[in-house]
C-alpha cells in the first residue's frame, strides 16, 4: 500500500513539490538575460504541459497571471522575443482548471495585447488560445454571440483589424498567423468561427492593406502576409462578390473614398488572382472573370502614362510592366481553371471546356494586350546606353517571355504568330534583350513545350515576390539618398 502511494502522481507530497517548483521558477525566469530567455520559457511551458497542469488553486492562477504581466514588461523592448510557448502554457492551464480560470483570463488578455504588436506569434499558439477560451462559453452562449463574450478572442480580432489598417505595427509573421487562425479553411479544422459580419469587415480592411494610401507602404509588407490577406479577401468575396468592386477605392473611414495609386491597385489584384489560381476549385476563377472589366480599367490607367515615353515616370516603368506581364498570365490561367467548371458566367451551352477557355482567353487578351502593346511601341529602340535603354530591355524581355508563356500554355492567342514575329523583330535591335527575343522567335516555329500548370503558377508567384523585394529595396535606397541630397543642396 505504501509503495502504491509513493507511485501515485496525485499524492500531496508530489503536488506540493510540483507547485513549489513552479512558484520558485517563474520569478527567476523573469530575470534571465536575452540569450537564455527563450530556452527558459520553452522549458517552463513543457513542464506545465507534461508534468503539472491540473488542480491549480486560485492563488496559483493569480501567480501565473502576475508572471505573464512581468514577462510582458521585461521584454517590452525586445524584438526577438517569442511568447508563443507562454500562450500555449496559459491555454493548457485554463483548459484543465476551468473553475479557476477567471483569475488568468484578464492577465492573459493584457499579455496578448502587449506582445502581439511586437513579436512573432505562431499560428499553433493562437489556435490553442482560441480553442480553449471558446470552450469556456460553448454551452451557454450562442455561436453568433461568442465573439462578444470571449474577450480573448475579441482582443485577437481587434489586433488583426488594427494591424490591417496600420494602427498597430504587427509583424508580418504574426499577421499571417492571425489570418490562418481566424479565416475559415475547408481543408483545416476550425476551433473558432468568426461571425460573417466580422469576417466581412476584416476583408474590407484587407483591401486597404493590399492597396494602401501611399504606395510606399507596400515596402513594409511581407509577401507571405499579403498572400494570406489576399486569400481572406478571395474567400469572403465568393460569398459577397461586391467586395471586389471596392478594390480601387478601399476606405476605412466615413470619408468619400479616393482612387488609389493604380500601381498598388494592380498589385492587390495580382495577389488575389494568384490566390484564385492556386485554388484547386475553379469557382473563384469563374467569379473573378466577372470583374475583368473593372480590372481592365485600372490596368489601362496604370499603363497609360507610358504611351508617351518622353514624359513617362521612368522610375516605375519596370515594375508596372512586370505587374502587367504577371496580370495577363494570371488571367489566362484563370480562364483555363474556370473552363473546367460546370457554371458558365457567359451563358450558352458548351460541349467542350476548350471552347469556353478559347472564348474567355480571347476576351482577356483583347482587353489586356493592347495597353501593353502601346507601351512596347512607345519604346525608343535606337537607344543602347543609359537608364532608358535598360528599361527598354526590361520591357522587351517581358514581351518575349509573355509570348513564350502563350506557346507553353497552348493558348488560343499563341496562334497569332505573324503579329508576334513582327513585334519581336522590331525589338531585336535592343541589344540587351536580343538573346531572349531570339529564343522567343525560335519557339514560334517549334512545337510547344508542355509545362505543368502548377509549375507555371509557382514560377509567377516567385517572380512577383522577387519584384516586390526589388521595388522595396529601391524605395529604401531612395529614402537613404534623399536626406543626403537635401543636405548637399542646403550647404
Amino acid at each position: 500500500m505504501e509503495t502504491k502511494r509513493r507511485g501515485t502522481a496525485s499524492t500531496p507530497a508530489h503536488a506540493n513539490l510540483r507547485d513549489g517548483l513552479l512558484r520558485d521558477t517563474l520569478p527567476r525566469a523573469v530575470e534571465n538575460d536575452l540569450e537564455s530567455y527563450q530556452t527558459v520559457i520553452e522549458n517552463i511551458s513543457t513542464y506545465v504541459e507534461m508534468v503539472y497542469h491540473q488542480k491549480y488553486t486560485s492563488d496559483l492562477m493569480q501567480f501565473i497571471g502576475l508572471f505573464l504581466t512581468n514577462i510582458a514588461r521585461r521584454t517590452a523592448d525586445w524584438s526577438t522575443f517569442d511568447p508563443s510557448p507562454l500562450l500555449l502554457m496559459a491555454s493548457t492551464v485554463i483548459q484543465h482548471n476551468k473553475s479557476q480560470c477567471r483569475e488568468l483570463l484578464i492577465p492573459l488578455e493584457t499579455f496578448i495585447r502587449s506582445t502581439f504588436i511586437r513579436s512573432n506569434i505562431s499560428v499553433a499558439s493562437i489556435d490553442k488560445v482560441l480553442q480553449v477560451t471558446t470552450s469556456l462559453y460553448r454551452k451557454s452562449v450562442e455561436p453568433d454571440q461568442m465573439l462578444s463574450k470571449n474577450q480573448i478572442a475579441l482582443a485577437i480580432v481587434e489586433l488583426l483589424y488594427d494591424g490591417l489598417v496600420g494602427k498597430a505595427r504587427i509583424t508580418p509573421v504574426t499577421l499571417t498567423s492571425l489570418m490562418e487562425a481566424l479565416v475559415p479553411d475547408k481543408d483545416k479544422e476550425t476551433h473558432f468561427v468568426l461571425p460573417a459580419d466580422t469576417l466581412t469587415r476584416l476583408a474590407d480592411v484587407g483591401l486597404y492593406y493590399l492597396n494602401p494610401d501611399n504606395g510606399e507602404a507596400s515596402s513594409n509588407m511581407d509577401f507571405t502576409a499579403s498572400q494570406a490577406v489576399a486569400k481572406m479577401v478571395l474567400t469572403v468575396s465568393q460569398e459577397r462578390p461586391s467586395l471586389l468592386s471596392k478594390i480601387a477605392y478601399p476606405d476605412i473611414s466615413n470619408q468619400h473614398p479616393k482612387p488609389r495609386n493604380p500601381s498598388m491597385t494592380i498589385r492587390a489584384w495580382n495577389l488575389i488572382l494568384l490566390s484564385a489560381a492556386s485554388c484547386p476549385s475553379g469557382a473563384p476563377a469563374q467569379m473573378l472573370l466577372t470583374f475583368l472589366p473593372s480590372f481592365a480599367s485600372e490596368y489601362s490607367r496604370c499603363l497609360r502614362p507610358y504611351s508617351q515615353m518622353e514624359t513617362a515616370p521612368q522610375d516605375m516603368l519596370h515594375f508596372d510592366v512586370n505587374r502587367a506581364y504577371a496580370s495577363i498570365r494570371l488571367w489566362l490561367i484563370l480562364c483555363r481553371k474556370a473552363a473546367s467548371g460546370d457554371h458558365d458566367i457567359l451563358g450558352g451551352t458548351w460541349d467542350n471546356p476548350v471552347d469556353k477557355e478559347t472564348l474567355w482567353s480571347r476576351i482577356v487578351w483583347n482587353e489586356l494586350w493592347p495597353p501593353l502593346e502601346t507601351v512596347v511601341h512607345a519604346l525608343p529602340t535606337d537607344i543602347q546606353i543609359g537608364s532608358l535603354a535598360a528599361l527598354a530591355s526590361s520591357v522587351a524581355s517581358s514581351v518575349a517571355d509573355l509570348f513564350l508563356f502563350l506557346r507553353q500554355m497552348q493558348c488560343v492567342v499563341s496562334t497569332e504568330v505573324s503579329s508576334q514575329i513582327t513585334l519581336l523583330s522590331r525589338l531585336r535591335v535592343i541589344k540587351r534583350a536580343e538573346a531572349k527575343i531570339n529564343r522567343a522567335l525560335r519557339s514560334l516555329s517549334e512545337a510547344p513545350t508542355h509545362v505543368p500548370l502548377n509549375s507555371t503558377i509557382a514560377q509567377i508567384q516567385t517572380e512577383i515576390h522577387a519584384e516586390e523585394r526589388l521595388e522595396a529595396a529601391g524605395r529604401q535606397d531612395a529614402a537613404r539618398v534623399a536626406p543626403e541630397r537635401m543636405r548637399r543642396i542646403a550647404s
